[in-house]
């Protein structure tokens, strides 16, 4: 969605959304569960310009455009508990 009040919805689905905040010097990404049982909302530092993700039960995605120079990037992370650190990214 367009960037409203300093926030930005990338994603809105059945399992949750994920939402862009512009704060200034940074953008942080938010990724709040609808089953807040299940999984607990995430909070990150958005280094790529993310502008839009993907959401499920088993992992978030992120993606971003090319911008500057800069590649587009891709940041995939799992959601599972026992797959702490598996997150990996692909610039295009």
């Amino acid at each position: 969605t367009p960037l409203r009040n300093s926030r930005r919805f990338l994603l809105w689905n059945l399992t949750g959304m994920v939402l862009s905040r512009d704060e200034n010097t940074y953008s942080a990404i938010e990724v709040e569960f609808n089953d807040a049982t299940k999984h607990r909302t995430m909070r990150l530092t958005d280094h790529y310009g993310f502008s839009m993700a993907a959401l499920d039960e088993a992992a978030v995605l992120f993606a971003s455009r090319s911008n500057h120079g800069n590649p587009s990037t891709v940041v995939y992370r799992p959601l599972a508990s026992w797959a702490p650190n598996s997150d990996w990214q692909v610039q295009l």
